[in-house]
């Protein structure tokens, strides 16, 4: 799973690219450009980032680790504070998920859309949130439960 979001983000990265690339060389030649290509961009890179959140923050030692004060106690004590901290982290998460809905569905509810050549509801766009946070919490219970089974176990990198 870790891989398939990965490789997915960086389609999506590409894509991205291909878009601010072609605007570039029509604006070269003269020709017409898309009004929406640089918003269309940004969108793909938020998807991205928020998809590929998700096996980040899970990761055991990863990219939003602050091992300080585990390593220093070390033992138990480690072990401790890291579940400790995963709990942490999967209450914001599961937060940050309920309120990515909340907000998708206030949007859709009220029609809410971007005013380009062709119209794109705000939820579409904003659902980002909600995807990428909700599987950075299932990320998080996987990395608990590993860990709850066994001490010496790692964070949720055998999803793939």
């Amino acid at each position: 799973m870790t891989r398939a979001l990965y490789r997915f983000g960086g389609w999506l990265l590409l894509l991205a690219a291909s878009f601010e690339f072609m605007n570039i060389v029509l604006r070269t030649f003269q020709g017409p450009t898309l009004d929406m290509s640089a918003q269309l961009a940004i969108w793909l890179v938020a998807w991205a980032v928020f998809l590929a959140g998700g096996p980040l923050l899970a990761e055991r030692g990863g990219h939003v680790a602050i091992s300080a004060l585990p390593n220093w106690l070390g033992g138990r004590a480690r072990r401790v504070m890291e579940r400790l901290s995963l709990l942490v982290l999967l209450a914001a998460c599961a937060l940050m998920t309920w309120s990515g809905w909340l907000m998708s569905a206030s949007l859709l509810r009220r029609g809410a859309t971007y005013p380009f050549a062709i119209r794109v509801p705000h939820y579409v766009v904003k659902s980002c949130v909600v995807t990428g946070f909700a599987i950075a919490t299932v990320y998080c219970l996987v990395a608990l439960v590993r860990g709850l089974k066994d001490p010496a176990a790692s964070a949720p990198d055998g999803m793939d």
